[in-house]
């Protein structure tokens, strides 16, 4: 057991030191995958919501032609109610 302890402190040493030496590079790249992370998202985002807009505007059309259908059944059914009186 002490052994694995030994090994234990020394890999977590190991890695502190690590750390410390690369810090300056390990936070560069923190920073260009922030920067990717943000550039990407917003495109992304622009791009949702162009797409919900336009089902939007497909469903608000499918409304209407289908209300405008149902006005012409609604007077086509009027008129052969005229025509058979």
């Amino acid at each position: 057991m002490p052994i694995a302890a030994g090994v234990a402190v020394c890999t977590g040493v190991g890695y502190l030191f690590y750390l410390r030496v690369n810090s300056i590079e390990l936070e560069t790249r923190s920073k260009q995958l922030t920067d990717f992370v943000v550039t990407h998202e917003q495109p992304q985002r622009l791009i949702r919501e162009q797409l919900e807009l336009r089902e939007s505007e497909r469903a608000e059309d499918l409304d209407r032609r289908l209300h405008d259908t149902e006005e012409e059944l609604e007077l086509e059914k009027q008129r052969k109610a005229d025509l058979a009186t």
